[in-house]
């Protein structure tokens, strides 16, 4: 965190540090900030979600289909690797 205070994973991961301790008014800030830098970090979706979800938050639905969008979006990445390719040799004429 000294080293680069802006890095999405380790304020992520603070975040979830203090969700896991319950000290919610302390973990929403760097999970918020996190997604100022990369709103699409999967990690920081989800803290924050758990967070609305342990505190009852209303934008919990919101956040619920943020988190599903991004889910598939990436599923449909990953299935884009996990494509079979044929190789085949070149027909001599």
């Amino acid at each position: 965190m000294k080293a680069q205070p802006d890095y999405p994973d380790a304020l992520a991961q603070l975040g979830d540090y203090y969700l896991l301790r319950k000290d919610y008014a302390r973990a929403e800030p760097p999970i918020r900030r996190a997604l100022q830098i990369n709103p699409d970090h999967y990690s920081a979706n989800f803290y924050l979600l758990s967070l609305y979800t342990r505190t009852g938050d209303a934008r919990r639905e919101a956040q619920t289909q943020r988190f599903e969008d991004l889910k598939n979006r990436l599923a449909e990445r990953t299935q884009e690797f996990l494509r079979i390719v044929e190789v085949r040799p070149f027909d001599t004429p």
